[in-house]
């Protein structure tokens, strides 16, 4: 008989996971809200599911547990569209991907926003620091109280 590696089967199944909740995102037929994003007079919509994202940001369970009725919940928020589909990718797979500071800023920025401060945590991890950019990783660390680009 064939010995099963646990750490394999664990792995697969998180990837698994993942994938799973990835795919949930932005779905209307399993979503109970709708977070309409608002920027430059143009709102778009996200779709979600009030018990991921209430669990993982303490905004989001504010906004979304007082507009729960029945069915549907609508959510309004003013912000990147982009931005906010970072986030709730986050919130769903612990993923984040960034090719520059530039975008990690803006992902700090709005992760602080919405309290999911792993994803804060996260984005000090990908920071790419240089001695050009120093002085700048520097400041911003310092406003938004990020402990590990600081040192």
């Amino acid at each position: 008989m064939k010995k099963i590696d646990v750490r394999d089967a664990n792995e697969a199944s998180a990837s698994t996971l993942v994938t799973d909740f990835a795919k949930m995102i932005n779905d209307p037929d399993t979503a109970d809200v709708r977070i309409l994003i608002s920027s430059e007079n143009v709102t778009k919509i996200v779709y979600g599911h009030r018990y991921v994202l209430m669990r993982r940001s303490p905004i989001l369970f504010g906004l979304i547990h007082s507009s729960v009725g029945g069915g549907l919940a609508t959510v309004h928020i003013a912000g990147s569209y982009e931005g906010i589909l970072r986030l709730i990718l986050f919130v769903y797979t612990g993923m984040l991907t960034a090719e520059h500071n530039e975008q990690l800023m803006k992902d700090v920025e709005i992760a602080r926003a919405y309290g999911v401060l792993d994803m804060v945590h996260r984005c000090e991890c990908l920071f790419n620091v240089s001695i050009e950019n120093s002085f700048e990783l520097l400041e911003f660390s310092l406003r938004y109280g990020l402990q590990r680009l600081k040192h």
